[in-house]
């Protein structure tokens, strides 16, 4: 299978999918949602695959949704940069004040403080970070896939019972009418009155901090009925000049790292 946005390789047990726009960060574009949920999906019905490598070309992992030349790329632009969808989500993560702090404040974190605040599991060093991931991978894609699937889902049907399903599903539903509100409707004016900075290519963007929220990257939500079916998470920063930062997040049957690597 060929994608336009991203790449796709597996190693034995081990995919790896690379998100492909190195000179523009790795920023959102269409096909890229289309390709990533295709690639996921190509890797969770291959029997062989335990792990899902999750990595970005060049020197970002991912810079968010691109609005460099606008809004005509999203039928509803507002709604990926105004709400509250994942908000809630925090919770599980840091607590209730420290949720609420993040959510209100919106300040960015550097690797180094999303790994103090317990928001990813670890921070390493840039020039460590794809052996570190390798490791960690190989390590994982050791254990049977019926014990991976179990601990996984042991695990998550806690959340479940603290009321995660339905944070997920409150989320969209505040979501869609926050990005409807008076306010919204002005940001959305004036954002597209006065237009939007394009992302900072890998040769202008400025090396003091890298900036890191609650992972995004889920692209389907998460339901009861699918425990098992979704990848665990492992973020990798891709700073140069701070350490980079491994976040595991269990939320399926395999294993999902993801890391900054080599341009490709």
């Amino acid at each position: 299978m060929s994608f336009q946005t991203l790449l796709y390789d597996t190693d034995g047990p081990i995919a790896t999918i690379t998100l492909n726009r190195p000179d523009q960060l790795n920023t959102i574009l269409p096909p890229m949602p289309d390709e990533f949920d295709a690639a996921v999906r190509e890797a969770t019905l291959d029997r062989q695959v335990k792990v899902i490598v999750l990595r970005g070309a060049g020197r970002a992992f991912c810079a968010g949704y691109d609005f460099g030349g606008g809004f005509h790329h999203w039928e509803t632009p507002y709604s990926r940069i105004w709400g509250c969808y994942l908000s809630g989500m925090w919770v599980y993560r840091l607590g209730l004040t420290k949720a609420k702090e993040h959510a209100l404040t919106g300040k960015p974190l550097s690797d180094r403080q999303a790994a103090d605040i317990e928001l990813i599991n670890t921070a390493v060093p840039f020039d460590q970070l794809e052996t570190e991931v390798a490791r960690q991978a190989e390590h994982l894609a050791s254990i049977p896939m019926s014990q991976l699937a179990a601990m996984k889902l042991i695990v998550n049907q806690a959340y479940e019972h603290m009321g995660l399903h339905s944070t997920q599903t409150l989320g969209p539903i505040l979501d869609g009418l926050m990005r409807n509100t008076p306010d919204a409707h002005a940001f959305i004016d004036k954002a597209t009155k006065e237009g939007i900075e394009p992302p900072p290519t890998s040769a202008t963007r400025s090396s003091t901090t890298t900036a890191w929220q609650a992972p995004a990257a889920d692209p389907t939500r998460v339901t009861s009925s699918s425990w098992t079916d979704r990848p665990t998470v492992l973020h990798g920063s891709d700073h140069a000049n701070e350490p980079s930062a491994v976040s595991l997040r269990r939320f399926g049957r395999k294993l999902q790292c993801c890391s900054a690597g080599e341009e490709r």
